[in-house]
């Protein structure tokens, strides 16, 4: 849980506190997999299952964040 913690506040001071857009899309390498995606700096932050990473789009929703999706039902998540 710290290290989840941990990133989440990276993630927020590296990228959202820099106004950069992060999408919610699959990844390339697998095919089940999503990433968070920075689509400023092009550097995928995160990647994990769908469960997981609806779960960590929540938490920065939550905390304000635009998350982007590409439609697909895999990305579950609110577009903001």
């Amino acid at each position: 849980m710290w290290k989840l913690k941990g990133l989440l506040a990276r993630v927020v001071r590296n990228h959202v506190a820099h106004d950069h857009r992060l999408r919610l899309q699959h990844c390339q390498c697998h095919s089940d997999d999503l990433e968070l995606f920075c689509v400023f700096c092009g550097v995928s932050l995160i990647v994990g299952s769908p469960a997981l990473l609806n779960e960590i789009a929540d938490c920065l929703v939550e905390r304000g964040v635009s998350v982007y999706k590409i439609n697909s039902p895999a990305a579950s998540i609110r577009v903001h």
